[in-house]
C-alpha cells in the first residue's frame, strides 16, 4: 500500500505553490470562511430565488455586452447586424437566443 508523503520533499510542485501562497496569504482559512458560511433558520426558497437572480442578470450583462461588439441599433443596419450576429459570429445564435430569453421586451 503506497502512502502520500506528508514532508515537504514529497510534494509535487504545483502543491508547494499552494503551501508557499496557502502559508503566506491563508487561503485555506479564506476557503473556510467562504464555504462554510452559517445560513440562518436553515435554507429557503428565498436563497435558491436569489442565487437564481443573480444568475440570471450575469447572464444578461455578459450576453449584452457580448452583443455590444456586433449590434448596430439604427434603422438601416439593425437587421443586417442581427443577421450577421446568428450566422457568422461564432456563438451568436447563442448569444442572441440568451439575451432576448432575458430581456423584458
Amino acid at each position: 500500500m503506497q502512502q502520500t508523503p506528508t514532508s515537504p520533499a514529497g510534494l509535487t510542485a504545483l502543491e508547494k505553490v499552494i503551501a508557499f501562497v496557502d502559508e503566506r496569504v491563508g487561503l485555506k482559512t479564506i476557503q473556510a470562511k467562504m464555504l462554510n458560511e452559517p445560513v440562518p433558520g436553515g435554507s429557503r426558497w428565498a436563497y435558491v430565488f436569489g442565487s437564481i437572480l443573480l444568475f440570471i442578470f450575469i447572464m444578461q450583462a455578459v450576453t449584452g455586452i457580448l452583443l455590444m461588439f456586433y449590434y448596430v441599433p439604427t434603422a438601416d443596419h439593425a437587421f443586417a447586424s442581427t443577421q450577421y450576429i446568428i450566422h457568422e459570429v461564432d456563438y451568436g445564435w447563442l448569444d442572441r437566443k440568451s439575451t432576448r430569453l432575458n430581456s423584458s421586451h
